[in-house]
């Protein structure tokens, strides 16, 4: 045990820095102990101190009694000890009212915090403590989180040892203060390998990987099937299954479940050739053939047999999965005993179609065969037709094949594909291997195509799904190798299938119970190296281990064969891309209500007449109409062709009819601006590259797009739209021929933005604390920007800041996503390397260094800040495989954008001075770099002035954030300072001493003092900087300042 706790102490101290807790708590560490010996429920406990080094120490004391006195008092001795250490960050306060409404937006099991009911952290429990006990679920009735008050009490009365913690439950009002957080952690099993945990999202609490590589996915193979050849019994019957929070077995069953397990298992064995798992296998064959299955004579004389399910039912997936299992084991052992029952199964399925139609009958009742149902779920169509279609590869056998054709006609008439069924995608990619037939091909695209958002987003493992995806890509890759059908290749976005694959295979992992996630349930050693359903209570049931299985097996053989993908020719960028009607209606499900003329065509798409453009449709959602949308609507249509819609897109077209323009009607116009976003982007072939980061992002956007320039068109972010529905519109009006679309990408909902961008090339510009009264801590901020990566085609390149924290967070993102490292900043790792920089009186000099070559380049925009953008933009061209001299003059005459550092000179008494607005956002870091850039502005001191304004949404943090400003501004030495808004107050109280400072409320007062007197405040040769976030409304100081003349650029 001491080597476990060594191994564990030396990883999780190599962060070393304080991470963020809640501003009410006196301790700065808590460390969770937690200790199991694989057949206990872990012993977990805590210990708080005001540094790491003391929290460890009274831990570890605590952790070696424990393990002594469990040692002294075990009846049966175990190897193992498993060992987990957790600490404690993003500590947040929330009222006990508000966090009962928040669980109630969480699927059950589903909220991933821990949970404190004092500031001091005393009565504490970790999130794994929370769902091992199901003391966040409220019972299958409920489908959302709630808080389990007896399942609390009767953990918390072991955990805690005595009634404090039920006194506090008792005690709980609406406006109780508690606090949720998060951990951060490492396990040590008796190996003594120490592993770092994912410390967020939905990996959150499981040992933290790289790229999936085949033995990962292996070892996952290697202990689920061991897991099922457990289960099954000396007769041959497994046992079904378990709910683990209490080590509760599942007592029903279910026949056919009972041979599609079996069929997981051949699957496996197939690969692993493990003995155990064959005993087992050859165990539940006997049970299948010789118990369940039962021969009948049918009215026409033939012999059939069939699998007989619970309450005497015979169903067609019954039948089917039976026919899997069979011709599986058969191709694998070579036996050819079981043809004789695999023709009598089939010949009852037979029975059960209907000769004309295709169509099965689904339930029969046993006892005379009568239809008890003729459908009853998808999944048995897709299952006979798939059994059907492997029983003829293997005997060769026309009459299944025949039987699989009719199926299908009908499952093409009644488009079954809407279904985006499993088992249909694994009977189509058999029946085209076949039938190489265009309709076959179609239907099985169709099942997947329209079904890849849900792939990439579903929050629940959802196992059946990568089942779907593999056999789709078998599908997709035949599609290839024939050039007669290449062309079906354009209905499906590749990238995105290929993205949501390998997502979908690693978030199965989420549903694995790795041993430090199965120490915490009632019989650790019984699940661990098994799968569970999440929302099922954890749910370990042999079917659910079965579909994991037989994904996985087919993942893993697709990793071996080095993940290949199939892929569009180039096509031409220089093409037409305006939306013709019929495609807009196509892409959004529209109607049209007033069709438009048949020469028809838009430009793209506006959420607003603020960044129209001419020929863009105008989105109107519901929430934006007002009483007089009528009248609205007419003033728009009546406007001159410049600036008139060129239709109007709608929920309700009742407005918009008498309008005179086209109406396109839409079912949401949320969800048909993200599909007209998706549809763009699929169809453009040309190089995308996305850029996020807590600052610079607008302006790396503008300088990498005008550096683009030199080798073609490019089309880039309006309006700094950089959410999901912003991203959209944007990608739906990219319509002019382009070479390289540039989309700005902000953190919020990130996810979500890398599907609709899915850049070749992602370019993180730097992280500091901004908007962490949203994400917590700036760890957590990472993490949510480095899902930038999420929807990247492997191969692609990831550029970030190597100066950044958590720099190595982002590079282990990017490995996993399988992209290509490339760093820039002054870090002496970096890539492209910032050696020194100069500000000269028009210019700033920029010495580098790329590839141990030199790179000498100029500047107009100044500051170290535009510098290190710079490098991140040639970082992004050499990732391109660009030349980046070739970019260099035009880098060289970038004017900074406005709002975001552009200098104008400004008329005043006797003379002009240089306002520089950067009033549009600011956080610590974009703040420090401006006021590092004021200190090499070509003007003396005592002609610097600053004006800077509130730093928003900082979080707990936002006062010390501010008040660490001062040396900054020390060094500035400016000769006035205006401060602005609450947050700087504090600021203000400690540097009026030293500096000649004033401070103002708000922007309104303070623009009214500036109008009554700007004397003092602007001098001729001055150099002024105005810097805030944009809510404080200082940027109105520098539109007032700019309006009163037509400014000059600087």
């Amino acid at each position: 045990m001491k080597q476990q706790l060594l191994a564990c102490y030396t990883l999780l101290s190599e962060n070393v820095k304080e991470l963020t807790v809640s501003p009410d708590a006196p301790h700065t560490c808590t460390l969770f102990f937690s200790i199991s010996d694989s057949t206990h429920r872990a012993a977990v406990f805590h210990m708080t101190a005001d540094n790491f080094e003391t929290a460890w120490q009274l831990g570890e004391l605590e952790l070696q009694r424990r393990y002594a006195q469990a040692v002294s008092q075990r009846t049966n001795e175990t190897d193992r000890s498993w060992i987990r250490v957790e600490r404690a960050f993003n500590v947040t306060p929330i009222t006990w009212g508000k966090l009962c409404e928040r669980l109630k937006r969480h699927k059950r099991n589903y909220f991933r915090h821990g949970l404190a009911f004092d500031a001091d952290m005393q009565l504490a429990i970790t999130e794994q403590e929370l769902n091992a006990n199901a003391i966040l679920y409220g019972g299958s009735n409920i489908a959302h989180a709630t808080f389990n008050a007896n399942n609390f009490a009767i953990y918390a009365k072991r955990r805690f040892n005595g009634s404090q913690a039920a006194a506090v439950i008792a005690e709980l009002t609406p406006e109780t203060p508690v606090f949720t957080f998060n951990t951060t952690g490492v396990f040590c099993a008796e190996d003594g390998i120490a592993h770092a945990l994912n410390s967020s999202g939905p990996q959150s609490g499981w040992r933290a990987l790289g790229a999936l590589a085949p033995d990962d996915i292996r070892a996952c193979i290697n202990s689920a099937s061991s897991y099922l050849s457990t289960q099954v019994q000396d007769s041959g019957q497994f046992i079904y299954g378990y709910f683990p929070c209490f080590d509760r077995t599942i007592k029903n069953y279910n026949t056919l479940r009972h041979a599609s397990t079996t069929y997981s298992m051949i699957e496996a064995w197939a690969l692993t050739g493990d003995k155990p798992l064959k005993a087992a296998i050859e165990r539940s064959l006997a049970h299948l053939t010789e118990v369940l299955i039962r021969p009948s004579l049918l009215p026409d004389g033939s012999v059939a047999a069939f699998l007989i399910d619970t309450d005497n039912e015979i169903k067609l997936g019954g039948n089917a999965v039976c026919l899997l299992a069979l011709v599986k084991y058969s191709e694998a052992t070579g036996t050819r005993r079981y043809l004789p029952l695999l023709e009598a199964l089939a010949n009852g399925m037979a029975w059960m179609q209907d000769s004309d139609s295709g169509a099965f009958v689904h339930v029969l009742h046993a006892q005379d065969l009568s239809v008890k149902e003729p459908f009853r779920i998808i999944y048995y169509d897709g299952e006979a037709a798939f059994g059907l279609i492997r029983l003829h590869g293997l005997t060769g056998n026309e009459r299944w094949l025949i039987m699989v054709e009719k199926a299908f006609d009908y499952f093409i008439e009644k488009e079954h594909w809407r279904e985006h069924d499993h088992w249909l995608s694994y009977c189509v990619n058999e029946l085209t291997r076949y039938r190489p037939d265009e309709k076959y091909f179609r239907f099985g695209l169709n099942n997947v195509a329209g079904y890849l958002g849900f792939v990439q987003q579903r929050i629940t493992t959802f196992p059946t799904l990568l089942e779907l995806m593999m056999a789709a890509q078998q599908m997709l890759t035949r599609i290839a190798q024939q050039p007669q059908l290449r062309h079906l290749l354009e209905e499906i976005d590749l990238h995105a299938f290929y993205g949501a694959l390998h997502h979908r295979a690693r978030y199965l992992l989420n549903g694995y119970f790795w041993p430090e996630l199965a120490m915490y349930f009632a019989n650790p050693a019984r699940i661990a190296g098994a799968f569970f359903i999440r929302h099922h209570a954890f749910r370990v049931r042999i079917d659910d281990v079965e579909h994991y299985l037989s994904g996985l097996i087919a993942y893993h053989r697709y990793l071996l064969d080095g993940a290949p993908q199939v892929s569009l020719a180039q096509g031409a960028t220089g093409m037409d891309r305006t939306w013709d009607a019929h495609t807009l209606a196509q892409v959004t499900q529209g109607t049209w209500a007033i069709p438009p003329p048949s020469d028809w065509c838009a430009t793209g798409l506006t959420p607003s007449m603020q960044f129209f453009k001419p020929q863009r449709i105008l989105s109107r959602h519901p929430s934006r109409v007002g009483p007089n949308e009528a009248q609205s609507a007419q003033r728009w249509a009546q406007a001159r062709p410049e600036c008139r819609p060129s239709a109007f897109m709608c929920v309700d077209p009742t407005p918009y009819l008498g309008s005179g323009l086209p109406v396109l009607q839409v079912a949401d116009t949320s969800e048909a601006m993200l599909q007209m976003g998706r549809h763009a982007r699929q169809h453009f072939s040309g190089t995308v590259f996305g850029v996020t980061g807590s600052f610079g992002k607008t302006t790396v956007v503008a300088m990498l797009a005008q550096a683009l320039k030199h080798w073609g068109e490019v089309g880039q972010t309006e309006a700094n739209a950089n959410l999901p529905h912003g991203i959209a519109w944007n990608l739906a009006s990219m319509t002019e021929p382009a070479e390289f679309w540039v989309l700005e990408m902000a953190v919020g909902r990130m996810p979500i933005n890398s599907a609709l961008v899915r850049p070749q090339v992602a370019v993180v510009t730097g992280i500091a604390p901004a908007h962490l009264e949203y994400h917590g801590t700036l760890e957590n901020l990472a993490r949510k920007k480095s899902a930038i990566f999420a929807s990247m085609a492997p191969g692609g390149h990831a550029v970030l800041c190597r100066d950044m924290p958590y720099y190595e967070l982002f590079a282990e993102a990017a490995e996993v996503a399988r992209l290509h490292v490339i760093s820039f900043g002054e870090h002496s790792e970096a890539d492209l390397r910032l050696l020194d920089w100069r500000s000269e009186q028009t210019q700033v000099t920029v010495n580098a260094v790329i590839a141990g070559q030199p790179l000498n380049f100029s500047l107009q925009a100044r500051g170290k800040h535009m510098a290190l953008n710079a490098l991140a933009v040639l970082a992004a061209l050499s990732a391109r495989g660009l030349v980046v001299e070739q970019a260099l003059e035009t880098l060289g005459a970038f004017m900074p954008v406005e709002g975001r550092g552009n200098t104008l000179s400004i008329s005043c008494t006797g003379g002009h001075f240089q306002l520089i607005n950067d009033a549009y956002n600011a956080n610590p870091g974009s703040m420090n770099a401006a006021l590092r850039s004021m200190i090499d502005v070509p003007a003396p001191p005592q002609h610097r002035v600053l004006v800077l304004g509130d730093m928003l949404e900082l979080g707990a943090d936002a006062q010390r954030y501010h008040l660490e400003m001062a040396e900054s501004l020390r060094a500035v030495a400016p000769r006035h300072v205006v401060l602005c808004g609450p947050l700087m107050h504090a600021l203000y109280l400690s540097l009026c001493d030293e500096l000649p400072v004033q401070w103002f409320e708000n922007a309104k007062a303070l623009t009214q003092a500036l109008a009554n007197d700007p004397h003092p405040w602007f001098q001729p040769g001055d150099w002024v900087m105005v810097k805030s976030s944009g809510g404080t409304g200082l940027s109105q100081l520098c539109d007032g300042l700019t309006s009163r003349e037509q400014p000059v650029p600087a």
